[in-house]
């Protein structure tokens, strides 16, 4: 059985409509499967530099920014979809024979925000970039975990995603809207994380229809010391060990 351990130093998540730590945990404890509405502005990123990003870069490099001060080690970045809306664009334009936006082609690859994050803070950390589908997090965990393998004492992960262009929507069952998380990990075992293929389980709605880490942050909010979070072929069982 996979398990593995971790703890919690700090987090941070954004999403417009949930600003501050307060209102994720009062959303998290009505036990909404949805993101309200809502404006944000970023406030550590230059003007100038926001305004070529999307917005789901906008959080994802402002949550990173309030979290380098903790100086980790590296950085995981994760993305079920990543820039999809700027590809969709560029992909538009090349069938309809138009011309490419500059702005969408440099900024249509995956790892658009891990680069956004270390060149705005000027800050060379090692980065890795990555999707995996529905498991992005849960993936993320597993390089996190080589980090610590390789002497890493701190790690950065960030997942974050966006609302699905028109296109896609009927493809792809993904209806949150923009959101970014940040966790400061440790190798510290207060939290156990194990793979868990029980099959009369019960899981809640929310922990199969939200993201996962979306779905990992309203559990341990609540606060939950235990519970489950769904995969595509496994589940994956996460115990409090310590407060």
């Amino acid at each position: 059985m996979t398990s593995f351990y971790f703890n919690i130093e700090n987090w941070f998540a954004l999403a417009p409509g949930l600003k501050t730590p307060e209102a994720w945990v009062s959303w998290a404890k009505n036990k909404s499967n949805s993101l309200p509405n809502g404006k944000i502005r970023c406030q550590k990123i230059p003007m100038m530099a926001a305004r070529r990003m999307s917005l789901m870069s906008q959080l994802a490099v402002e949550n990173g920014l309030n979290l380098l001060d903790q100086q980790p080690d590296s950085i995981v970045c994760v993305s079920r979809h990543g820039e999809l809306a700027r590809t969709f664009n560029v992909l538009s334009n090349i069938a309809n024979s138009t011309e490419v936006s500059p702005t969408d082609f440099a900024m249509s690859v995956h790892n658009t925000a891990a680069g956004l994050l270390t060149i705005i803070s000027q800050n060379a950390l090692p980065v890795t970039s990555l999707a995996a589908g529905k498991d992005g997090f849960q993936q993320g965990l597993f390089e996190v975990q080589a980090m610590f393998s390789g002497g890493a004492k701190r790690v950065l992960l960030l997942d974050f995603d966006d609302e699905l262009p028109e296109f896609y929507r009927g493809l792809v069952s993904s209806t949150v809207s923009a959101y970014a998380i940040g966790l400061l990990l440790t190798s510290d075992p207060v939290w156990c994380c194990e793979q868990y293929q029980e099959p009369n389980i019960q899981i809640e709605d929310d922990n199969e229809t939200l993201p996962q880490s979306l779905c990992f942050l309203k559990n341990i909010l609540q606060p939950l010391s235990t519970f489950v979070i769904k995969g595509t072929t496994c589940s994956w069982l996460w115990k409090q060990l310590k407060r």
